[in-house]
């Protein structure tokens, strides 16, 4: 059964009748003194609590309003922690491979060639960044061949050189060094082939350099970005679908992996652009320079909200 709630009621307001003996008058007239004062008294008070209802509607929809805000605010952070991680993704690699790893090349290995090339084309397993890849053709005593390393137009996993002079009877190492435009790793070999001599068993030019494992830096760097996305992603997770509002460790937790992810977003920058031997200058003119905008865009965007 339900009580209706409390109502304000007005001070009285009928005058005293004074009636009976003097003596009954003087007590009517006392009588009515004490009503005024405790009148007056009441009516001091009736205002703040007969204001209450209004009160209490305005504190409604106050409170009504932060939660509004509260839940606009966790999921602007779900979606802002799900653009970060969407970002991250699209900058690593989309299928599982084995980096940018020669397939087939033009000459082959091993091939004996009684005409002199006059240009060599490597295939590679997947698209290398030619401003940050080579090849070079060399002879056995290390003496180069090769023009500019080049890419061959609508063929992007492709890369060529000319040849600027014509090759002599001999055997010639191709080296060549790509970073990979789809998971900015680097990789490296060497493959042999003769023009009017067999290339079998012959010695790979000492010029040719081992391509850099992953160093500590990469490692490191990657680890940090990795982190970072599953604190912020699944902070955001949390604030969204698990809590009916803001809770301030959770928001600390969400700061501070944007903090890692944006460390390790950098370290990984400054690995691979040390792997490509590309300087500062050259970071934003290459796939070094769009990987750091595709990361840092959204951890922007994430940290704008944050604040």
């Amino acid at each position: 059964m339900s009580s209706s709630p409390p109502r304000c009621r007005a001070p009285p307001t009928s005058p005293p009748r004074w009636t009976g003996s003097p003596r009954g008058r003087a007590r009517s007239r006392a009588a009515a003194s004490r009503r005024t004062r405790s009148r007056s008294r009441w009516s001091r008070s009736w205002p703040p609590s007969c204001s209450a209802a209004p009160g209490s509607s305005s504190a409604s929809e106050h409170g009504a309003a932060a939660r509004g805000s509260d839940a606009m605010r966790r999921l602007l952070l779900g979606l802002l922690a799900l653009l970060v991680a969407l970002g991250a993704a699209a900058s690593l690699p989309h299928r599982a491979s084995a980096h940018a790893l020669r397939q087939s090349s033009v000459p082959d290995d091993g091939a004996d060639l009684q005409q002199p090339p006059t240009t060599v084309t490597i295939t590679f397993g997947e698209a290398p960044d030619p401003r940050l890849s080579s090849i070079q053709v060399l002879s056995t005593g290390g003496e180069q061949f090769q023009g500019p390393t080049q890419a061959v137009p609508g063929n992007s996993v492709e890369l060529q050189v000319a040849l600027v002079k014509p090759l002599p009877t001999g055997v010639y190492t191709v080296s060549w060094r790509t970073f990979s435009h789809v998971d900015g790793h680097v990789a490296g070999g060497a493959f042999a082939f003769g023009v009017r001599a067999n290339p079998t068993g012959a010695p790979i030019s000492q010029a040719v350099a081992a391509p850099p494992g992953p160093s500590v830096l990469d490692i490191t760097g990657r680890a940090l970005l990795y982190v970072g996305l599953v604190a912020l992603v699944g902070g955001a997770a949390v604030l969204v679908a698990v809590l009916p509002r803001l809770a301030r460790p959770v928001v600390r937790t969400l700061a501070v992996g944007w903090v890692v992810a944006a460390a390790g977003t950098t370290t990984v920058v400054v690995s691979q652009a040390r792997n490509a031997g590309a300087g500062f200058g050259d970071v934003f003119s290459t796939s070094i320079g769009t990987s750091l905008l595709e990361r840092t865009i959204p951890l922007a965007v994430a940290g704008l909200a944050l604040l």
